[in-house]
């Protein structure tokens, strides 16, 4: 069942911004009305990460963060009735995705390795685990720019953009330069090691 409610949460995730938009402009709801919306998405992520949670460390602060900012965007958009609010949800996003690949860059293992090792167990027993080890660095704080770059254009999207450039920046053309940085990486890492 968690399972299940983890790949929903991703689909409300992925599609939150053509949500919004069609809330906004084919439904015509008020922000208190997509206010619900913010709060089942929270509620799904809740649900579905709870378990992961109940550790310690970059899993725990990462969970209980995307919570409080779920609440958070919640509140200011009820009270206020502006969606500027509801929409900063995908740059709140970029911040924990930011955090968490920074995090790991000081207590190690950095991000992709962790995924590399995830993907291949072998890495770790491997000769040439400290030079994977050291790429996977430099692609986390490739990374961490990315994150840095989409979320500034995410931010700049809720202020200065319409409603229509920010639904397809940040449910579109934000994952198309995600998915492209993910086929370069493994691109680039498939000649490295071979």
């Amino acid at each position: 069942m968690r399972s299940v409610l983890k790949v929903f949460s991703g689909i409300l995730a992925f599609l939150y911004p053509f949500l919004i938009y069609a809330g906004l402009h084919f439904f015509n709801a008020s922000p208190k009305v997509l206010v619900l919306f913010i709060v089942a998405v929270g509620t799904v992520y809740f649900l579905a990460y709870t378990d992961d949670a109940k550790g310690k460390g970059i899993q725990n602060l990462r969970f209980w963060g995307m919570i409080t900012a779920v609440l958070i965007l919640s509140v200011l958009t009820y009270f206020t009735e502006n969606i500027g609010y509801a929409k900063l949800y995908p740059v709140i996003m970029n911040i924990f995705l930011l955090m968490s690949f920074s995090l790991t860059l000081q207590k190690g293992p950095n991000m992709i390795f962790r995924f590399a090792t995830l993907q291949d167990k072998s890495i770790l027993e491997s000769e040439g685990k400290s030079a994977i080890e050291n790429y996977c660095r430099k692609v986390t704080v490739v990374w961490i720019g990315f994150f840095i770059i989409n979320g500034s254009i995410a931010f700049f999207t809720v202020f200065w953009a319409d409603d229509k450039i920010w639904t397809l920046y940040n449910g579109f053309i934000s994952y198309i330069c995600m998915g492209m940085l993910f086929a370069i990486e493994w691109i680039v890492r498939k000649r490295v090691s071979a």
